[in-house]
């Protein structure tokens, strides 16, 4: 399993406003097709947004209701120690019921 980091570990990085102002925007323009995923497959919701099955957030935290992955367009790498361009990348957000963000991560 991938170590998730925070995505405030990187809020001295270039691209770091862009990509926290992207994920806000898309979570707020899908928030309507994002439903409880009792499947065990992941939910394409568009080309940037998909949503991880319910099964998913059963060990984390009980205030996370959906788990969504967000594919960055941001062509930046993601810091001077790793060079993974943003855009090969996926970020990885927490909501509560109200689909509001609670959390976001880089697995890497």
């Amino acid at each position: 399993m991938a170590q998730h980091y925070p995505l405030e570990s990187w809020k001295d990085e270039s691209w770091y406003k862009e990509l926290t102002q992207s994920i806000q925007h898309w979570v707020s323009k899908v928030s309507y097709s994002i439903r409880p995923n009792p499947t065990n497959e992941i939910k394409f919701i568009n080309r940037w947004i998909e949503q991880l099955p319910d099964f998913y957030k059963t060990n984390l935290d009980s205030k996370i209701k959906f788990v969504l992955l967000y594919k960055p367009s941001i062509k930046k790498n993601l810091d001077k120690d790793n060079d993974y361009p943003l855009n090969t990348l996926r970020v990885e957000i927490h909501l509560d019921k109200n689909k509001k963000i609670l959390k976001t991560y880089i697995p890497l």
